[in-house]
């Protein structure tokens, strides 16, 4: 694949896409690093699904200057691909997202960064993991494994992944410490929006920063919005307890209403 690839220096878009393997075979299987990498310049969006195997032998072996990269894949264990975070790192894409998306189902896990063009914010890189370990800490991994710091990152959002197979009893196994592990990442985000499913779990997790620790997660944040959240007290408890501490501290944090997107 890379040999005919090799040729193509006009190619603007790849898709790779391999059936879900019944077995996978891990250690003596993986192929060495290549040294020699195959140059795309013309390359801007690079789409692949499949498993880690087939991904980290592919991105070893080409550099190219991406817009776009789309990628699911089916592993659980995101410390087993550390030549995918090298190949984003040789892109483009990382220079400045101004928001991150974070979706969350039964089954799967989803990272979305965009960049701010004019105005419009822009995907340049969306990973879906197909799990069924523990979301969060997945998420968690996949945050410190696969992404650097992002100075430029402002927005923040924590949604429902949209399928028919959903259910929020998960949830009732998340512990505070998962979401904070989580959101400790993201040290500029100024604008924190969550989904009504996780908004009682978040709160749970805020809540416990409510001394001395309650800048160290999200220093600077200024905004929360809590989409499509109904209910008789429209500040959770643990939510309130949160602002309050940060008003002590001199840091204010506004509470905001909207309806979920469609």
């Amino acid at each position: 694949m890379a040999a005919i690839l090799s040729g193509l220096t006009r190619l603007k878009s790849l898709y790779l896409s391999f059936e879900v393997p019944q077995f996978r075979v891990h250690g003596a299987s993986r192929r060495p690093p290549v040294l020699t990498r195959v140059a795309l310049p013309a390359l801007t969006d690079f789409d692949f699904s499949g498993t880690s195997e087939y991904l980290e032998d592919m991105v070893s072996r080409i550099d190219a200057s991406l817009d776009c990269i789309d990628m699911a894949f089916f592993d659980e264990r995101v410390s087993d691909i550390p030549l995918l975070r090298d190949f984003i790192a040789r892109t483009k894409i990382l220079q400045a997202p101004h928001r991150a998306d974070i979706s969350l189902s039964s089954f799967n896990v989803r990272i979305s960064l965009f960049q701010r063009k004019g105005g419009v914010d822009f995907k340049v890189l969306n990973i879906l993991w197909y799990t069924s370990d523990s979301h969060l800490f997945t998420l968690a991994q996949a945050c410190s494994w696969l992404l650097p710091p992002l100075p430029y990152l402002e927005q923040l959002g924590i949604y429902r992944y949209k399928s028919e197979f959903w259910s929020s009893q998960w949830l009732n196994e998340v512990e505070d410490t998962q979401w904070m592990e989580l959101l400790r990442r993201f040290i500029t985000v100024k604008d924190l929006v969550i989904d009504e499913p996780f908004v009682l779990s978040v709160a749970s997790a805020l809540q416990g920063l409510v001394r001395e620790r309650v800048t160290e997660v999200l220093p600077v944040l200024q905004n929360i919005s809590l989409e499509g959240f109904q209910s008789s007290d429209p500040v959770p408890d643990g939510i309130a307890k949160f602002i309050a501490a940060r008003g002590l501290s001199g840091c204010s944090v506004i509470v905001h209403h909207r309806d979920r997107k469609q």
